[in-house]
């Protein structure tokens, strides 16, 4: 289980990602939520792609530990910092509303510490549903 998520972490070595936010592309499953081409798996090919989902993923867990973080010390500048990292891949892989919710996150000032806390359990639950498998 991913801690703090109510489904399986993924285990992308078996080429399944993200069941119901996914599309068919061939034989493997890729993650593309927005519906648009997955040109980062046709720039690079559908091997390194699933390594790069991968660990893409699995930095997310990572990275939802530094927003609690920055909830559980009203710091927003942190959580900003770490939207910012979320909003240069996000888009990548496809996922359009974790893209859109990093980017509220970064639109918000240094003093609406009510609005990180609302945004980053967004964010939170967005990365749970991506990890999560048959979702």
């Amino acid at each position: 289980m991913n801690p703090g998520c109510d489904g399986p972490f993924v285990a992308i070595d078996s080429g399944a990602v993200v069941a119901n936010r996914c599309k068919d592309v061939g034989y493997k499953r890729s993650l593309s939520l927005d519906g648009s081409p997955e040109t980062l798996e046709h720039d690079v090919g559908p091997e390194l792609y699933q390594e790069l989902l991968a660990a893409f993923l699995s930095h997310l867990s990572l990275q939802r530990i530094e927003l609690n973080d920055a909830v559980a010390n009203e710091d927003v500048a942190l959580g900003q910092d770490v939207a910012h990292q979320i909003k240069g891949i996000a888009l990548s892989f496809g996922a359009a509303r974790l893209d859109v919710l990093a980017k509220r996150l970064l639109d918000i000032d240094v003093d609406q510490r009510e609005l990180l806390s609302s945004l980053v359990s967004e964010i939170d639950a967005e990365i749970c549903t991506l990890q999560a498998v048959g979702a």
